[in-house]
């Protein structure tokens, strides 16, 4: 089934560093690509292992991720990394209370880094990856982080699977975005990257206002902003469903008006006279309720 998978954060009087840090994982880890060699379907190592549960003591949500299932349901090398990628992901401000998440970011196998950074925001003006994460870090208000998600069959039958895709979309819905958080369209700023990961490719999306007074997030905020998501990602399939019940529906009322003149041509030719004035009257009634019933579908 198509899905779209929202998860949302917030930090508020972060230090500096883990907002710093977030924004700079964001944008680096961006263009990392994971090489088709470097795929390993044999069994998780006996460290990934004991990362994998002690994300899970330190976090027991983390079992509701689909990297997680993936991972229960075939706990290779890949899947594991996988898993532990998505966590550190979603939860990149904390990760340093949790030991051995860091080092192992920077030690997994199978990645290669393709340019400086990824991250988009609404212009196209050029973004300076030091600039923003100092700019963050200084910000005195509540930053929000959410992971937008699809899964790959998805991402790749919508063209989901590229960055540019993804900063589109955030900008088509800015509306949406600041209205889901509650946070003056002027006073909006956003950054975006897109993980390409094998599984599920995701977006992060940085969300706070440069008022630090204003902004706020409530579970139906976050339903909006997915249904504005979702809508706008799904749109092209929902148009194509609302066709096919389109033409189906026009279909079967022609059909059926073909129906009810056989069973009119046939009732005239069962009585004589051949004008209507000579048939019985329930019979008229009869095909004449039928008729009418067909021509208002």
């Amino acid at each position: 089934m198509a899905k779209i998978i929202v998860t949302s954060r917030y930090m508020r009087n972060s230090p500096k560093r883990s907002a710093t840090n977030l924004v700079k994982y964001m944008g680096t880890h961006e263009g990392v690509e994971r090489v088709a060699e470097g795929i390993d379907n044999t069994p998780a190592t006996v460290r990934q292992q004991r990362l994998v549960q002690d994300i899970l003591k330190f976090d027991s949500a983390a079992k509701d991720y689909g990297e997680y299932h993936d991972y229960e349901n075939s706990p290779t090398k890949s899947s594991a990394s996988e898993f532990i990628d998505a966590f550190i992901e979603r939860n990149a401000e904390r990760v340093g209370d949790l030991d051995g998440l860091v080092s192992y970011m920077a030690e997994r196998p199978g990645v290669e880094k393709l340019g400086p950074h990824g991250l988009f925001s609404q212009t196209d003006d050029k973004i300076d990856l030091d600039s923003v994460a100092e700019e963050v870090g200084q910000h005195k208000g509540i930053i929000w982080t959410h992971v937008i998600s699809l899964h790959r069959e998805d991402a790749e039958r919508l063209g989901y699977n590229n960055a540019e895709a993804w900063r589109e979309l955030v900008r088509r819905n800015v509306t949406e975005l600041a209205e889901a958080q509650k946070i003056n369209i002027s006073n909006l700023q956003w950054y975006g990257a897109f993980h390409n990961t094998t599984h599920h490719p995701h977006m992060h999306l940085l969300v706070y206002s440069r008022d630090a007074k204003q902004g706020w997030l409530t579970k139906k905020g976050i339903d909006s902003l997915r249904s504005a998501l979702g809508n706008d990602i799904f749109r092209l399939e929902q148009y194509k469903l609302f066709t096919m019940e389109t033409d189906l529906r026009d279909r079967l009322k022609k059909e059926s008006r073909e129906e009810i003149e056989k069973l009119l041509a046939k009732i005239r030719d069962s009585y004589a006279p051949t004008s209507e004035a000579g048939f019985p009257t329930k019979d008229l009634q009869r095909a004449q309720a039928v008729r009418l019933s067909a021509e208002r579908c």
